[in-house]
């Protein structure tokens, strides 16, 4: 099997080269609301979408419509700390760490309670295991928040989903995984 390092590689491009991107995240969004977990949340936590990620921005409208409060991880800093702040617009996320669209350092904090929270991948295996980006933020961020018992999405293509990848005793399987069949 290929190292992380290397695999993440390969994710990448072939993530860059999927066709039809906004309609397949669409798709995956039209799915992601109608599972029983999101319509009962009380908070969903997104994030940003960056090089050709699956785009949850139009979860927002949903949670507006439903009540519910929507938050973005904010990378307190470059060590792998993080926290997800609410935001009610667009206009409130600003350029953070690593190029991503972060909320504002001032924004309020929500810890994962009833929270369906998002996980970015390049790639996810059948067991919800998922690659990510090599820094670890999520894994952290869930393992403190573990007894809050919030919920996890992986969000992926397709094309993207393996039937194994390399974990560590670390790294913490997705609860689901939507993709956009």
């Amino acid at each position: 099997m290929e190292s992380k390092k290397e695999l993440r590689a390969v994710c990448r491009a072939k993530r860059l080269s999927i066709k039809s991107k906004e309609e397949k995240s669409a798709e995956i969004v039209s799915r992601i609301v109608k599972l029983p977990a999101v319509q009962n949340a009380d908070s969903l936590f997104i994030f940003y979408p960056l090089e050709g990620e699956i785009n949850l921005l139009p979860l927002m409208d949903f949670a507006k419509e439903k009540g519910k409060k929507i938050a973005f991880p904010l990378c307190a800093d470059k060590n792998g700390t993080m926290r997800f702040c609410q935001v009610c617009s667009l206009d409130e996320l600003e350029l953070g760490y690593f190029g991503l669209r972060e909320p504002k350092r001032d924004a309020p904090e929500i810890l994962p309670q009833n929270t369906v929270i998002f996980l970015p991948a390049l790639a996810v295996d059948k067991s919800g295991y998922r690659l990510g980006y090599g820094k670890g933020y999520y894994d952290r961020y869930l393992a403190k928040h573990a007894s809050s018992k919030p919920y996890t999405v992986g969000v992926i293509y397709k094309d993207l989903i393996f039937d194994e990848l390399p974990h560590d005793e670390y790294d913490i399987p997705c609860d689901t995984v939507v993709c956009e069949e």
